[in-house]
C-alpha cells in the first residue's frame, strides 16, 4: 500500500454513527454533539499521523484527545468509507 500523505490540517476519512462521547471527561464534554455522527479524522505531523474523533449534530462539535495511530487502523478508516459510497 502506498504511503498517504495528508495535510497539516485535519482531514475527515470516515464518517461512521454516534457510538458515545469521545471527550477525554465530563469537562470536556459536548452533549449537544451526541446523538449525530462521528467523524473519523487523521492529521499529518513530522513524526508520523495522529487521529482523532469528532461528534458532530450540527452546529455542536465534540472533539476527541488525538491519538497515534497505525496503517491497519487508517486501512480500516478508508474501507469503512468506500463502504458508504
Amino acid at each position: 500500500m502506498a504511503t498517504a500523505t495528508y495535510r497539516r490540517t485535519w482531514t475527515t476519512l470516515a464518517i461512521v454513527g454516534y457510538t458515545g462521547s469521545v471527550a477525554d471527561g465530563y469537562a470536556t464534554a459536548n452533549r449537544s454533539a451526541h446523538g449525530g455522527v462521528c467523524l473519523l479524522q487523521v492529521q499529518q505531523l513530522a513524526n508520523g499521523v495522529m487521529a482523532r474523533r469528532v461528534n458532530s449534530n450540527g452546529e455542536h462539535k465534540e472533539f476527541g484527545k488525538p491519538f497515534e495511530i497505525d496503517a491497519g487502523t487508517i486501512a480500516k478508516w478508508r474501507q469503512i468509507a468506500k463502504a458508504a459510497r
